[in-house]
């Protein structure tokens, strides 16, 4: 008899977005029952797997609707004045269907399956994009960054890209060119070999000059550098780049050297991955690209003693005042004495110095 009911009964019901309950909703998170009255909705962890009935809310301009079990992104032709909308930890497989949210600035779609960048040609606002969490695997997968040339914030951590095929190839290398310091095969002919000058430590290996012994090794360090520019030329692309997370992706345990080479190579980018990109670390990092290990130090010195200079001006500076306001023989303000305050001696008059004292 248990069996039986529990038959009859079936599976518990999936949450549809009806507009009944959609009002029920926003009436429970303190919005307004009249759906043209909102200008955000709350319709995140319900269940939902498909987004519908959202034709009368046209004023909304933030939409929460992650932590659902939505498969694909629809039914927002009417909010034409969305400009955030949080779709992270759905299903969603494609990005699609944001023709009319002309608007949007941040689009957040993390810890789905995405596995290629698309759709965003129609979005000349959007500046934050989140894609952590996806399943990006190449370089190809993720060209569709350059679509939106107004992003500011790109985040693509925690994917698959790793070393693959790109419909490009670049051989020019992003590598310091210092004489005196350990070598590094550079871009060969079949069976030659050639060295340049890369900073001491690499972990790439000088290999033999033995004809055609190094070609396999020959052709890795190639590879993994032109992933490397290649990758450099697609941000590019997005001329407003200052924040980039792309850690937790396989291939950066594989780049030398990564963070100094996309330092120098984007020099608006602000912020990567678990920190900022202060001024020495990109003076140092483009020295280190033009001259190799000796020009990073330089720099970083160079740039030691330009901070202690100015630091050293500001505490001269600092010290004239003091001397200036010594000659100047003024009243003490000392508002612990009750005598000590010219002013709380006479409260409504209030000496100020001569101009010409102030700034002799």
């Amino acid at each position: 008899m248990a069996n039986n009911s529990e038959t009859a009964s079936g599976p518990p019901a999936v949450p549809t977005m009806t507009r009944a309950l959609l009002r029920q909703i926003c009436k429970e998170s303190g919005q307004y029952e009249t759906p043209a009255l909102n200008d955000k909705l709350y319709f995140h962890f319900r269940g939902f797997t498909k987004i519908e009935n959202l034709d009368n809310y046209t004023k909304v301009r933030a939409l929460w609707l992650e932590g659902n079990g939505i498969r694909n992104i629809e039914g927002l032709d009417n909010l034409k004045e969305l400009q955030c909308l949080f779709l992270q930890q759905n299903c969603i497989r494609e990005i699609q269907n944001l023709d009319s949210c002309t608007k949007l600035v941040t689009l957040d779609l993390s810890y789905n399956c995405i596995r290629r960048i698309q759709g965003l040609s129609s979005l000349p606002h959007l500046n934050n994009i989140k894609l952590a969490y996806n399943a990006f695997e190449t370089i190809d997968d993720i060209r569709g960054l350059a679509e939106c040339r107004a992003l500011t914030n790109v985040d693509l951590s925690h994917n698959y890209i790793d070393l693959g095929n790109s419909s490009e190839n670049s051989s020019d290398l992003i590598w310091p060119s210092a004489h005196g310091e350990a070598n590094m095969v550079e871009s060969l002919p079949e069976g030659e070999c050639s060295f340049s000058a890369v900073p001491c430590g690499s972990s790439a290996r000088a290999v033999s000059l033995v004809p055609g012994g190094c070609d396999a090794e020959a052709r890795q360090v190639q590879s993994d550098s032109d992933w490397l520019v290649n990758f450099i030329e697609l941000l590019r692309q997005v001329p407003g780049l200052t924040c980039l997370y792309f850690h937790g992706n396989p291939v950066i345990r594989k780049l030398s050297y990564y963070r100094k080479r996309i330092v120098a190579g984007l020099p608006g980018l602000r912020y990567l991955d678990d920190r900022p990109i202060k001024p020495m670390e990109r003076q140092a990092s483009e020295a280190w690209v033009n001259g190799g290990k000796d020009a990073e130090t330089a720099a970083i010195k160079r740039f030691k003693d330009a901070e202690k200079m100015q630091f050293t001006g500001y505490l001269e500076d600092f010290r004239r005042m003091q001397v200036r306001r010594s000659g100047l023989a003024l009243v003490s303000t000392d508002i612990l004495h009750p005598t000590a305050d010219a002013f709380q001696q006479i409260p409504s008059k209030i000496w100020v110095a001569p101009h010409s004292e102030v700034y002799s």
